[in-house]
């Protein structure tokens, strides 16, 4: 699932209520646990002379790298962290926590090659699942057609929720981002 549309799934999903620091927050959870990948990816297009598909084919298994988006995409610690945040009544960090959940809940499903050690620290174990947001051999094309349904679908519900121009303004930009991304091919990295 493309970061933005994380981002939308868990404001819709978790902020039902149309509180906007609660709406924020399970937006930042959402899109947090790729935080890490979008540093790296920035980082080596800073160092220049690399293309985004050999930025991931080669760049992307270096470990500290690795390491880093695993922990990020940790349900154990993002478990952790909703736990304590749901026993202390704190809505955002719940919020936030509960965002982090859902992304690897569904990065679980669509991360056929490249699974993340969801069990860290307590183990190095990778489910691959059955589906691929960009490997064309995963389904990634039927992938890429559920998410543009859902992607439409939460727009819908977030901005019908904040009637305000920033969160508005906020989900035009990702709806364009996401055509752009999806109609430059970038969606797909192998075939």
């Amino acid at each position: 699932m493309n970061t933005p549309l994380h981002g939308l799934l868990a404001t819709a999903l978790l902020d039902r209520r149309a509180d906007a620091t609660v709406g924020w927050a399970a937006f930042a959870g959402g899109i947090a646990p790729d935080v890490p990948a979008a540093l790296f990816y920035g980082w080596y297009c800073l160092l220049g002379g690399h293309t985004g598909t050999a930025i991931w084919e080669a760049k992307y298994s270096d470990q500290a790298w690795e390491l880093a988006a695993d922990l990020s995409h940790s349900l154990v610690l993002a478990g952790v962290l909703l736990a304590v945040a749901l026993w202390r009544s704190w809505a955002p960090a719940a919020a936030f926590a509960g965002g982090a959940v859902l992304h690897s809940l569904v990065d679980l499903a669509t991360h056929a090659d490249r699974a993340h050690r969801h069990l860290l620290p307590l183990s190095q174990w990778k489910l691959h699942g059955p589906w691929s947001t960009w490997d064309r051999a995963h389904g990634a094309e039927v992938v890429l057609a559920v998410e543009g349904a859902l992607l439409l679908v939460c727009a819908a519900v977030v901005w019908r929720r904040y009637p305000h121009a920033v969160p508005r303004g906020g989900v035009v930009i990702l709806l364009l981002w996401s055509i752009y991304w999806a109609a430059s091919g970038r969606a797909f990295f192998e075939t």
